[in-house]
């Protein structure tokens, strides 16, 4: 099957189009649906692009001559008369709403999800595991295993020291959670990203020593304005 692109801009008809190709793949062979994968970007467009297959084949189904003139480009592709359309969309309905769980038309990320638990073992993952998507899900928890490290870390605790020092001379609440839940929840940005892989190697006390040159050089410069 050849490579086919469709470049187009939003309200152009993007899903009407998708819809087509989906069923003119599945229409020449009902059962082969369980093989034909759809990917959509957001669960919201998953589930019109479901509904607008289903709404099709049921306009299919009753003979709507609306449809046929909608879905004149799939009727030409196939080449095959209205009546055993009307047939193959009868049959492709029912197997669809038989085996609702193998009609794939997801998202990226939930194709991804359902790919990694396949394989979790192999990528050494409980079976069980969980995907936490909402940032207000996780942070906390990242925080609270931050300050459990304070005392048994000493550059991680030097760091938060600083910070704090750092929050009082500024006249600012001296409480470090609030700024430090503050600026996880900026890292989960996609802005993010490519600043974090340059840092990803660094160690606490590779912060301690770039903190401790940023101080000095900003006091340098002090003086010299």
């Amino acid at each position: 099957m050849p490579l086919v692109i469709y470049k187009s801009s939003a309200g152009s008809g993007k899903t009407t189009t998708l819809v087509n190709e989906y069923l003119k793949i599945t229409l020449k062979n009902p059962a082969d649906f369980r093989h034909v994968l759809a990917i959509t970007f957001t669960n919201k467009a998953a589930n019109e692009m479901k509904e607008r297959i289903l709404k099709a084949l049921d306009e299919i189904i009753n003979g709507d001559a609306e449809a046929e003139g909608e879905y004149k480009k799939v009727y030409d592709e196939l080449s095959l008369d209205a009546e055993t359309i009307r047939q193959q969309a009868k049959q492709l309905q029912t197997l669809i709403l038989h085996d609702y769980d193998e009609f794939s038309v997801s998202t990226i990320d939930s194709f991804i999800h359902h790919i990694i638990r396949t394989f979790a073992n192999d990528v050494g993952l409980p079976q069980n595991f969980e995907v936490i998507i909402d940032p207000d899900d996780i942070v906390p928890d990242i925080v609270a295993e931050l300050f459990d490290k304070v005392g048994s870390d000493k550059d991680l605790t030097d760091i938060l020291i600083h910070f704090v020092l750092s929050l009082a001379e500024e006249e600012k609440n001296y409480d470090p959670e609030r700024p430090v839940k503050e600026f996880v929840e900026k890292q989960f940005n996609e802005d993010s990203f490519p600043w974090l892989r340059k840092i990803e190697n660094l160690r606490p006390a590779d912060f301690l020593k770039i903190i401790n040159q940023i101080n000095s050089r900003q006091s340098f410069l002090k003086k010299e304005i």
